[in-house]
């Protein structure tokens, strides 16, 4: 893929010097500041907790507060999080929208996850024998199920005879397992929500 004229000379004005500023009347390119590394044009340190080494912020609608692109093949990287050893990577909060948006236009992958994923609204909930149902109830989450929510449970492991006959959502912070008859032993039933 061939790049833009406006990359390009974002890039001819770059490698001029490692450090440039320039202002928005510079034929049109609204770049104010256009830097150079040779490792990392940014590198910035905040060793104080609860601090960031990068904020940034975007007011009105349809703002964004970090814009990261790239124009170069499918092993490249807009934006990258790493943590080492442990910690967080990546992270996305929101209060009412959406904490992270994954979104492909083309025939791409919109989510790839290499390695085990852990969703809060996925459990497990064990049977006695005689048991035919079971109510899970999550208190402490607002919307925890809604009108859209899928509920998905399967027996985990083989109880011959016995399966998940059905799941009936009872309110938003509870639903119930049931199975087709009274469990003829202990067993335990895995359940994973969508929507």
């Amino acid at each position: 893929m061939s790049s833009s004229p406006r990359r390009s000379a974002r890039r001819a004005l770059a490698s001029v010097d490692p450090t440039c500023i320039y202002g928005p009347s510079l034929s049109g390119y609204d770049q104010a500041v256009i830097l150079n590394g040779q490792f990392a044009a940014v590198y910035p340190i905040s060793v104080l907790n609860g601090t960031g080494g990068v904020r940034s912020y975007a007011a009105g609608n349809s703002g964004i507060g970090l814009l990261a692109f790239t124009d170069g093949d499918a092993t490249t990287i807009g934006v990258s999080g790493l943590s080492e050893p442990d910690g967080i990577g990546v992270m996305g909060r929101s209060v009412n929208g959406t904490g992270v948006h994954a979104e492909i236009t083309g025939g791409g992958y919109a989510l790839d996850v290499q390695g085990r994923a852990v969703f809060n609204r996925s459990g497990k909930v064990t049977f006695s024998s005689g048991q035919a149902s079971r109510s899970v109830t999550r208190t402490g989450n607002v919307n925890y199920l809604g009108p859209n929510s899928i509920v998905v449970a399967t027996i985990q492991g083989y109880v011959a005879g016995t399966w998940v006959a059905g799941v009936h959502i009872d309110s938003t912070s509870k639903f119930t397992i049931r199975l087709n008859k009274a469990a003829p032993k202990q067993l335990v039933v895995g359940f994973f929500i969508v929507n």
